[in-house]
């Protein structure tokens, strides 16, 4: 498992109006090692496991955790919540370097299919951010950036350790 948190705070203005987002997204992977070939490349079942999202909005904050959900999920969190239980294949070499990634389309239709988006534009618009934050090339450096996390040391069964990155 490893759990990845993005914060983003965005100041815009517009018509001399100046509006403050905050964001914080959290995501927990489960890894399932589904096989290992001779030259050591694994192929890996990633599933989301948890999901949790807060937002800080001028209209007022948002709250969503899986492990912890709402009776009513809000408008704004059901991309999100739509990601839960959804898998897809990872491939890493011996060396820990993420080489492939693919079966994101489908979890981008599940949450793209959970936004309701009435307007052409915004629907262009989000499924843009969608392909260019959660499609597969781009998955390729998101996961590397967490599998990266070797110790230089040789590991044992049951050991242990942190790495963190900012990205």
């Amino acid at each position: 498992k490893s759990e990845m948190v993005t914060r983003q705070v965005v100041t815009q203005s517009f018509l001399g109006n100046e509006q403050k987002m905050d964001q914080t997204i959290g995501m927990t992977y489960r890894y399932d090692v589904e096989n290992v070939v001779p030259d050591g490349t694994a192929a890996i079942k990633v599933t989301y496991e948890a999901l949790k999202m807060t937002m800080d909005l001028p209209t007022g904050k948002v709250d969503y955790d899986s492990k912890n959900p709402p009776a009513e999920i809000p408008a704004t969190a059901k991309g999100v919540a739509a990601m839960l239980g959804q898998s897809f294949k990872m491939e890493m070499n011996s060396q820990g370097t993420v080489t492939k990634v693919e079966g994101l389309a489908a979890v981008m239709e599940r949450v793209f299919s959970q936004l309701n988006l009435a307007d052409p534009a915004a629907k262009a618009m989000v499924d843009d951010m969608l392909k260019k934050q959660f499609g597969d090339d781009a998955m390729v450096g998101t996961m590397q950036n967490m599998m990266a996390t070797y110790p230089e040391e040789a590991v044992r069964v049951g050991d242990t350790w942190t790495t963190k990155a900012n990205v």
